[in-house]
């Protein structure tokens, strides 16, 4: 492939970190930094932070090495694992809701190396750092969800790059609103199982930080 995303919905941050980090290894996947487990290099308490959502690309970006990861929180209901390969035929590949466990007997190094205060080994050849964001906390509802920057025009690329695949299944969406804090409104309309793969897909896009979906 291409590029690999990944889209880790767990119930807490280290069950979703061991889960990144088994999956990377099995995979053969680079790694890079993980964003949202620090504030100013300090590493945050995350037991009780909830659940989390981490969005994984193999591929460099213009601010992170290749392999670098988001954790930020997450509302929604799945558990598992999106696995979003890109073959380079310009079709999109989505598989899940994948099992959290499928490489759970894969060694991936954990506690072989230790960790500097912001940083998560995930190997012991190379850790992923958090260094960039400070994390989102939980807050009652309708607050803010964290200081993640989220443009309007980035997001609106997102919506685009799935326009292709989502109408030629019968639907069709356009962006209502993209908010701060990383969530993006969506006016939708189509089967209603593609929400799911649309939920996954935008939170994985390259393009914008996206950490929740809404669809109006």
């Amino acid at each position: 492939a291409l590029r690999v995303m990944l889209g880790i919905c767990a119930d807490d941050a280290y069950v979703g970190v061991q889960v990144l980090k088994a999956w990377v290894h099995a995979l053969q996947l680079p790694r890079g930094r993980l964003h949202g487990m620090d504030a100013n290099g300090h590493e945050l308490d995350m037991s009780d932070f909830g659940s989390v959502y981490i969005k994984y690309n193999s591929l460099p970006t213009a601010n992170d090495p290749a392999g670098s990861a988001l954790l930020s929180g997450y509302d929604g209901d799945f558990r598992g694992v999106y696995f979003s390969p890109d073959l380079g035929d310009d079709s999109f590949n989505q598989y899940g809701v994948l099992p959290m466990d499928l490489f759970a007997g894969s060694d991936a190094g954990d506690g072989q190396a230790e960790a500097t205060p912001g940083e998560t080994v995930l190997s012991p050849a190379s850790g992923v750092r958090g260094d960039a964001q400070p994390v989102p906390q939980p807050q009652s509802a309708g607050g803010p969800r964290g200081p993640l920057a989220l443009h309007t025009k980035l997001a609106e690329g997102a919506v685009a790059e799935l326009l292709p695949d989502i109408e030629a299944a019968g639907g069709s969406l356009r962006l209502v609103e993209a908010t701060p804090d990383g969530e993006v409104r969506v006016s939708f309309a189509g089967p209603e199982r593609l929400k799911y793969g649309i939920d996954a897909a935008l939170r994985a896009s390259p393009l914008a930080r996206i950490t929740r979906v809404t669809f109006l």
